[in-house]
């Protein structure tokens, strides 16, 4: 059972270099509702959905400089030359499409609006003249006052590896190239805010690690032994192992929900684990109060009469849970039934795990006597007087009444 659970669980663990982020949209609304599918069709034909947009601000003066008006042209062309960048939307005074029409005695002139870099004043001069005389690019693309101008950009992010990241990153990087005393540049929008969001799922880790330690602490605290601290936790890491594989065997990536679901997968694991342990330590310590000497036969009949007694309570409440989660797959949310095949995996591995890796595994360790032993303290009076009255035929009675009123 040992070397076929490491097998398992080494084979899984490979697995999981194949999970990838997922951070569509789409993944957060219903797929084959008729909004998603009319937001599916816009996009794709004019895109509009992942727009950044960079504000300029010179330090002094306004962006009717010649090196502020480079600096736009630059990050214009390093947006337009990115592979992510839906070129016919990407708009500043420095963009092709964006024109200066102006009426003259034969009808009118169009020509671009910063086809040429202002180099004198009368230059300037004129492309403030032409910027007034086409008012909707003013609070557009530059504000009224001059002290700022906007450059927005619109990317396609899309498919089963969806991240706003790289994008970010890449538009960041112009962003520095060009970042001096004289300017400050503002991002903002949907792949901004995306990234960053990604970003945070990242320290998910961490977050993971300061859960494994709390329960590990609490574990020790009650159980006193390493014993019952680390064998707990060896089911919540190997659920976690275990369900991540089955994930990427599925070919199903992790998204914003699924990156914290590993949290609740180990505190379930380890709840179910902690149950068998507290029977095991109570039909060990019976079994040393009964006479026997020998620790590792006392450790394997503790093991044996603790899985006859809780693994049947222990399948039904696992395969509840489980089914509960799996229900989840029967929604039109991507990220919802995500998350239930991972949760109803997770809990699903802790139980083959907690009663057949863990129980070998005890088995092979020495029983240990366990001298401080008490009797009922008053904690466990006052619930066994608790338990014995709700179990009276007439409290049952009584709750039922109570509940049903309430309903």
């Amino acid at each position: 059972v040992l070397i076929l659970s490491l097998l398992v669980t080494a084979w899984l663990g490979i697995q999981i270099g194949s999970l990838k982020l997922n951070n569509d949209p789409d993944i957060w609304a219903p797929r084959q509702h008729e909004f998603s599918k009319t937001t599916r069709e816009l996009t794709k034909v004019f895109g509009g959905r992942n727009v950044i947009v960079i504000g300029v601000y010179p330090k002094s003066g306004d962006i009717y400089d010649t090196q502020i008006l480079q600096k736009i042209r630059n990050i214009q062309r390093g947006i337009e030359a990115m592979p992510e960048a839906i070129q016919h939307n990407v708009t500043s005074l420095a963009a092709k499409r964006v024109k200066d029409i102006a009426g003259s005695s034969e009808g009118m002139v169009v020509g671009d609006m910063l086809r040429d870099l202002p180099r004198t004043p009368a230059d300037m001069q004129r492309l403030k003249e032409a910027i007034a005389r086409n008012p909707v690019y003013i609070d557009s693309l530059v504000t009224a006052d001059g002290r700022a101008a906007a450059i927005v950009a619109d990317f396609r992010v899309e498919g089963e590896a969806a991240q706003y990241a790289p994008v970010y990153e890449k538009v960041m990087a112009l962003i520095v190239k060009e970042q001096d005393d004289s300017v400050t540049f503002r991002l903002g929008g949907q792949p901004v805010n995306a990234a960053n969001f990604e970003y945070a799922m990242q320290k998910m880790p961490v977050y993971f690690g300061v859960a494994f330690l709390i329960i590990m602490v609490v574990q020790y605290l009650t159980f006193r032994s390493f014993q019952g601290m680390l064998l707990p936790m060896l089911t919540g890491i190997l659920a976690v192992i275990w369900s991540l594989g089955l994930l990427a065997l599925g070919r199903i990536n992790l998204d914003a929900l699924n990156t914290t679901t590993p949290i609740l997968i180990m505190a379930v694991a380890t709840g179910h684990a902690i149950q068998i342990l507290k029977r095991y330590d109570e039909e060990l310590q019976r079994i040393f109060c009964e006479g026997l000497v020998d620790r590792h036969e006392a450790s394997r009949q503790a093991v044996v009469t603790s899985l006859q007694r809780v693994a049947p309570v222990m399948l039904t409440a696992g395969l509840i849970a489980a089914l509960a989660f799996f229900s989840m797959t029967y929604s039109d949310v991507d990220m919802i039934r995500n998350f239930g095949i991972f949760s109803g995996c997770g809990i699903l591995a802790a139980m083959v795990i907690e009663l057949t890796l863990i129980p070998a595994l005890r088995s092979t360790l020495p029983g240990r006597p366990n001298a401080n032993v008490k009797g009922p303290d008053a904690l466990d009076r006052a619930l066994h007087r608790v338990g014995e009255w709700l179990t009276q035929p007439k409290t049952a009675k009584v709750i039922l009444g109570v509940s049903a009123l309430a309903i």
